[in-house]
């Protein structure tokens, strides 16, 4: 079924992307884990644990719609 291969494309697309961000967010998580830990820094290394909660949440919900489609 044609519609179901786009949508699979669709979806493989966005987990994609997703794994990229994935990877931007712990590696900025990553720096300011290294350096002091002012209240500044705090706020952003919580704002990015929110983030990375959030897209996990996504992720999972991109990957179960994947996984339901045919092969």
């Amino acid at each position: 079924m044609i519609e179901e291969h786009d949508r699979r494309y669709v979806l493989e697309a966005r987990l994609h992307e997703m794994e990229n961000e994935f990877l931007r967010i712990r590696q900025q998580m990553t720096s300011l884990r290294g350096l002091e830990r002012t209240p500044e820094r705090q706020a952003r290394l919580d704002e990015l644990t929110a983030r990375f909660d959030a897209l996990r949440d996504e992720w999972l919900d991109v990957y179960r719609e994947w996984n339901t489609l045919e092969d």
